[in-house]
């Protein structure tokens, strides 16, 4: 019997065990305006932009856990829920992100290393109203110890991918044009 607990817990030991070795794209988004949405329905999509390579990740070290359109996806259908927007793969409102770059590097330097992250995505808004476009970038910059570590190159791809859409969640230009009635 103890021959069978130990085979059953070993690997959920050596799961414990083992270090993370990708990035966890996990943004944080702040949205400021909460009940504006008044339930109306938003189809939400997130491509790539289809003239770059697979999503232009470009990466030294660390690959990454999920693309950055599956993270920056589910942040936004949540942030726009908690908005008050009812989420509807059906609707004839549409809210278009295409991510043109989400990349970040770490370069190597005398005594330190530098992390860079720039994004750019561009939210495109359909309604019976017509369209409108927004894009929006964020490039940041962070230098580290020798070695840039796991956790440093997380945290800045992750700001520059939540402060991206925190501005696209907050810009009252295309909140105004999402929440337009007749």
């Amino acid at each position: 019997m103890k021959t069978y607990l130990v085979l059953l817990l070993l690997p959920l030991f050596a799961a414990c065990a083992a270090k993370p070795t990708h990035i966890l794209v996990d943004p944080a988004v702040n949205a400021v305006s909460r009940n504006i949405g008044n339930n109306v329905a938003v189809n939400v999509t997130v491509s790539n932009d289809p003239a770059m390579s697979p999503l232009q990740e470009k990466q030294h070290r660390f690959p990454l856990q999920r693309s950055v359109a599956d993270a920056t996806r589910e942040k936004l259908m949540r942030e726009l829920q908690a908005m008050g927007f009812r989420i509807d793969p059906y609707a004839s409102r549409q809210l278009e992100v295409q991510i043109a770059t989400a990349e970040h590097t770490i370069t190597d330097k005398t005594l330190k290393d530098e992390i860079t992250a720039h994004v750019v995505m561009q939210f495109s808004a359909t309604t019976e109203f017509g369209n409108l476009t927004r894009k929006f970038t964020d490039n940041r910059m962070q230098e580290v110890g020798i070695d840039a570590n796991l956790g440093e190159a997380s945290a800045v791809l992750n700001q520059s991918v939540g402060h991206v859409l925190s501005r696209a969640i907050n810009d009252p230009e295309l909140l105004q044009f999402l929440t337009r009635q007749y």
